[in-house]
């Protein structure tokens, strides 16, 4: 109890610069969590996107609800001295948004999509200080709904799709979170960019390209392009845009940019089987196969990846993260974890059909697994873990 007296007792201005140290959104939370002087000292942070966030670039593609969503990806389990006796099942992989009025809801990690039922004793409130919380990354999606009526074919009626697109956004001011940008694909080719000072879209690029991935990265972004053009662009001033080709890519395949151990990398994803992806909406049978090229940035040259060490890389359509095997109880190093057709109807997949849409692929053996046949993995995403469960009731 002296030890807390005296750490309760911290002058505020050191707390502050302490506070101001933490970049994530959960450690500031734990921070403010530990006692009331900790908690006044560091005011709560203003957020650029608050959940939803409304925007416009197109209106006449879509019927209603065109909005940007935040979500933010963690690993949680219980404190090292509680699980020790625990089977490797104790960690949960989760994404979480937060809805207009600040409820959290939770998603697949992989998906777009939330979890439809969760357990009766699931809890309402989850203790941070009682839980090991790692933040492995955020997302960014602007989504809209259209409205389509199918002429022929086995769809009949209206229905809805749900058409998304990822973005990447960066904060124009460490000091200012509300000054922000956006960047994205856009559906006409080219790039689309917008600006919280100018609330627009603005198209970038040449139109004829069909860039399909974007991220920041060391305070740029940066776009793949279909065929491997890699263009760069300064958010703070557009303008200067420039663009490499290093490599030459096939239209069989896609590209997924993501940041692991501090390097950009560029993922080559070819399946044999794609055009029967968006097509016939049907999962993966046995004669689909996958494979993966990885490269790293090297200046304005990709230079290819043997290894990813003990490094683990999350694809989805949505967002890339990577994360230590050592921080993924059951997991080794060197594997792609990813989703496979993830393109859907409003109308959601279960949450076992999520789990079966999920593989996991192999660098130094060169084979994919379904999730399903190694549980290690597919625990981390569904069902949650006992102790989970147990903090409802």
């Amino acid at each position: 109890m002296a030890n807390m007296a005296q750490w309760t007792e911290l002058p505020k201005d050191l707390l502050l610069l302490i506070a101001k140290t933490l970049e994530t959104q959960i450690d500031y939370l734990r921070f403010r969590s530990v006692c009331p002087s900790w908690r006044s000292s560091a005011p709560p942070k203003p957020r650029a996107l608050l959940g939803h966030f409304s925007v416009s670039d197109n209106p006449s593609t879509c019927s209603n609800n065109y909005h940007v969503s935040k979500r933010t990806i963690y690993i949680v389990e219980l404190p090292e001295r509680t699980h020790q006796n625990q089977t490797p099942s104790h960690q949960w992989l989760i994404k979480v948004e937060e809805d207009v009025s600040g409820r959290m809801h939770l998603l697949h990690p992989l998906f777009n999509s939330f979890f439809k039922t969760l357990p009766a004793n699931f809890p309402r409130v989850m203790d941070l200080l009682n839980t090991r919380v790692l933040q492995l990354g955020d997302e960014y999606v602007r989504q809209c709904r259209t409205n389509y009526s199918p002429s022929n074919g086995p769809l009949k009626g209206t229905r809805q799709f749900l058409h998304i697109g990822k973005v990447a956004f960066m904060g124009l001011s460490c000091n200012n979170d509300d000054d922000y940008v956006l960047l994205g694909p856009s559906s006409s080719g080219g790039l689309t960019m917008f600006s919280s000072r100018d609330n627009q879209w603005t198209a970038m690029g040449d139109h004829r390209l069909n860039y399909v991935d974007v991220t920041a990265f060391h305070g740029k972004f940066y776009a793949i392009e279909k065929r491997g053009m890699t263009s760069i662009i300064d958010p703070c001033c557009p303008s200067k845009f420039t663009s490499f080709k290093s490599l030459r890519l096939g239209d069989d395949t896609k590209q997924f940019l993501v940041e692991s151990s501090g390097d950009l990398l560029l993922v080559d994803m070819n399946v044999s089987a794609w055009v029967r992806q968006y097509w016939d909406f049907k999962p993966m049978d046995n004669n689909c196969i996958f494979s993966f090229t990885v490269f790293k940035l090297d200046g304005q040259k990709w230079e290819p990846v043997k290894s990813l060490g003990d490094s683990v890389l999350f694809l989805s359509d949505y967002s890339t993260f990577s994360a230590s095997a050592s921080d993924v109880s059951g997991v080794q190093g060197n594997c792609i974890i990813f989703s496979y057709g993830s393109f859907m109807y409003i109308e959601e997949e279960d949450d076992q059909s999520k789990r079966s849409s999920t593989y996991i692929f192999d660098l130094e053996n060169d084979n994919v697994k379904c999730a399903n046949e190694k549980p290690e993995y597919s625990k981390l995403f569904w069902p949650p873990p006992d102790w989970v469960t147990s903090m409802g009731k």
